[in-house]
């Protein structure tokens, strides 16, 4: 996941057929962080606990669709606690 700021946007890729990777854009506003522990997510809780990063679990809130990031993935400090984020 990038952050862009001077576009309010987080790019983030997606593994599409055959495993190639497709770059996506979604508008920060758009982006809703998930409590892993809440109900509805609780499936994905207990399947993917030892390989997701339970803080980088977001939301597309116009597609429904959930962020899941690697527990091993390297974030630059700079993104993760940028204004545009928090």
């Amino acid at each position: 996941m990038e952050l862009v700021p001077s576009t309010e946007e987080v790019m983030y890729y997606k593994f599409g057929m055959f495993g190639n990777p497709q770059a996506h854009r979604v508008r920060i506003s758009q982006l809703e962080r998930v409590d892993f522990d809440e109900e509805k997510y609780r499936m994905i809780s207990v399947s993917f606990r030892s390989v997701i990063d339970r803080n980088m679990l977001f939301r597309v809130k116009d597609t429904d669709e959930l962020l899941l990031f690697d527990l091993e993935g390297l974030w630059h400090e700079e993104g993760i606690t940028h204004d545009l984020i928090n």
